[in-house]
């Protein structure tokens, strides 16, 4: 990307959008980072050592005001990121934030997106937006099969995908909407906004105390490293043209996390990352009982050419190195 042309990141503080944040800084990009929350300080003084000019903008994306100073230099493209991943629990005692931070916000954003006259936007969604479709018999292509939301954050993830193309139509704006498969690795850490982490980070988590792994069953899902989801969005942000308006990002590959902690265990000794045994409770949570079907990417890689970089064994490798060096990300 040109140095000079500016991204804003939209809920940049959290997880995603820190490792975003992250791929665009190091090609020496300008970095914008809003969220209601600060950037952590560790993140902060890692990010600002990085080529790319990093500016921080703490504000609501509820409120029009905040969100103004935003575009305060000219900017090329926005990431809306901002999100809170809730669970049953949440969906049935705080169903207006759900929806406020998830749909309203981004219509918001968008509309200061539109009067800045900004190039491109790209609105993170989620694998969740197919919902109970997504436990089927196939792949999970962006038009097949059709998704059928049911819980408060899949269903404001597919309005979203609907708002952004029908206010991109109506405004005349450049608007693409990712479905991001299962995440883990660097930057993921307890914000409030997420109900559930990623079982890697828990079993990272485990290893650093010294505790035991249990895991239920041994899973099969398209989990996904981080820093291919940085790369693909930052493909899509400098892509000339794109030719559909929704794209898959994975890893590319089913993968179990439970074979990710066993491989863990091998380089960490005195770990132990096992199955339950008789009468044993699990330790880490797998998101559900069953696995869905994987997403299928040939659009995006039809269309930019993406590749994943990252397998078990080297997720495993850069991603215990950095939780070595950041232990802060792992304390309650």
């Amino acid at each position: 990307m040109n140095a000079a042309l500016t991204t804003v990141i939209f809920g940049g503080a959290g997880f995603i959008g820190l490792n975003i944040a992250e791929h665009l800084l190091e090609q020496n990009s300008s970095v914008v980072v809003f969220d209601a929350a600060p950037i952590p300080a560790e993140a902060f003084g890692y990010l600002s050592s990085l080529p790319g000019t990093l500016t921080s903008v703490q504000g609501s994306i509820l409120d029009p005001a905040s969100i103004r100073p935003a575009f305060a230099k000219p900017v090329d493209s926005i990431v809306y990121g901002a999100a809170i991943t809730a669970d049953a629990k949440r969906d049935a005692t705080d169903p207006e934030q759900i929806i406020e931070v998830n749909l309203v916000g981004l219509i918001r954003v968008m509309r200061a997106a539109r009067d800045a006259d900004v190039r491109r936007v790209i609105n993170l969604s989620s694998v969740s937006a197919y919902g109970d479709a997504a436990f089927g018999d196939k792949p999970l292509a962006e038009d097949a099969p059709k998704a059928d939301p049911i819980s408060l954050y899949s269903l404001t993830k597919f309005g979203s995908e609907r708002a952004a193309a029908r206010l991109g139509q109506l405004w005349d704006m450049d608007v693409r909407s990712v479905r991001l498969s299962g995440i883990f690795g660097r930057w993921e850490r307890q914000t409030g906004v997420r109900d559930t982490l990623s079982p890697h980070f828990q079993v990272m988590q485990r290893a650093l105390r010294g505790e035991p792994a249990l895991f239920a069953r041994r899973d099969q899902r398209d989990w996904t490293y981080a820093g291919d989801v940085a790369n693909a969005v930052t493909t899509l942000i400098d892509a000339p043209e794109l030719g559909h308006g929704l794209y898959n990002v994975s890893g590319n590959a089913v993968v179990s996390a439970f074979d990710w902690g066993q491989r863990l265990a091998d380089i960490t000794p005195g770990f132990d990352c096992r199955l339950v045994e008789k009468n044993e409770t699990p330790t880490i949570n797998l998101h559900g009982h069953e696995d869905r079907q994987p997403v299928n990417i040939s659009r995006l890689i039809a269309d930019t050419g993406y590749v994943p970089q990252f397998n078990t064994a080297r997720s495993v490798e850069e991603f215990e190195s950095w939780a070595r060096l950041n232990p802060w990300a792992f304390s309650d």
